[in-house]
Protein backbone atom coordinates (compact mmCIF):
# COMPACT_ATOMS: atom_id res chain seq x y z
CA UNK A 1 0.00 0.00 0.00
CA UNK A 2 1.51 3.53 -1.06
CA UNK A 3 -0.05 5.49 1.38
CA UNK A 4 1.47 3.27 4.36
CA UNK A 5 5.00 3.26 2.63
CA UNK A 6 5.03 6.93 3.18
CA UNK A 7 3.66 7.48 6.12
CA UNK A 8 5.75 4.73 7.60
CA UNK A 9 8.68 6.48 6.23
CA UNK A 10 8.53 9.23 9.52
CA UNK A 11 10.15 8.33 12.48
CA UNK A 12 13.58 7.75 14.54
CA UNK A 13 16.78 7.41 12.83
CA UNK A 14 20.07 6.34 12.93
CA UNK A 15 22.90 8.15 10.25
CA UNK A 16 25.19 5.95 8.66
CA UNK A 17 28.76 6.91 8.81
CA UNK A 18 30.95 7.90 11.82
CA UNK A 19 30.54 9.67 14.57
CA UNK A 20 27.05 7.57 15.29
CA UNK A 21 24.24 10.24 14.90
CA UNK A 22 20.25 10.09 15.76
CA UNK A 23 17.75 11.88 14.37
CA UNK A 24 14.12 12.12 13.61
CA UNK A 25 12.12 12.55 10.09
CA UNK A 26 8.44 13.97 10.69
CA UNK A 27 6.14 13.69 7.75
CA UNK A 28 3.21 16.00 6.99
CA UNK A 29 0.43 15.47 4.53
CA UNK A 30 -2.16 17.05 2.72
CA UNK A 31 -5.12 14.93 1.63
CA UNK A 32 -7.74 17.17 -0.38
CA UNK A 33 -10.85 14.55 -1.06
CA UNK A 34 -13.06 15.21 -3.81
CA UNK A 35 -16.13 17.04 -2.65
CA UNK A 36 -14.91 16.83 0.58
CA UNK A 37 -16.11 12.92 0.73
CA UNK A 38 -14.20 12.40 3.66
CA UNK A 39 -14.97 8.32 2.83
CA UNK A 40 -13.16 7.49 -0.30
CA UNK A 41 -9.99 5.10 -0.16
CA UNK A 42 -7.23 7.96 0.57
CA UNK A 43 -8.40 9.57 2.97
CA UNK A 44 -9.45 6.97 4.67
CA UNK A 45 -5.95 4.93 4.41
CA UNK A 46 -4.67 8.75 5.76
CA UNK A 47 -6.30 8.80 9.12
CA UNK A 48 -5.56 4.84 9.53
CA UNK A 49 -1.71 5.37 9.69
CA UNK A 50 -1.68 9.04 10.82
CA UNK A 51 -1.70 10.21 14.66
CA UNK A 52 -3.90 13.51 13.96
CA UNK A 53 -5.65 14.81 11.50
CA UNK A 54 -7.15 18.38 11.08
CA UNK A 55 -9.96 18.87 8.59
CA UNK A 56 -10.96 22.83 7.03
CA UNK A 57 -14.12 23.73 7.43
CA UNK A 58 -15.77 23.89 4.16
CA UNK A 59 -17.38 27.51 4.41
CA UNK A 60 -13.46 28.67 5.41
CA UNK A 61 -11.80 27.28 2.22
CA UNK A 62 -14.75 28.27 0.09
CA UNK A 63 -14.26 32.33 1.47
CA UNK A 64 -10.29 31.30 0.41
CA UNK A 65 -9.03 31.30 4.17
CA UNK A 66 -6.42 28.24 4.81
CA UNK A 67 -4.17 27.61 7.72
Amino acid sequence: DRVAEFYERAGRTKSLGKPEREGSVSIIGAVSPPGGDFNEPVTIHTLRFTGVFWALDRDLAYSRHFP
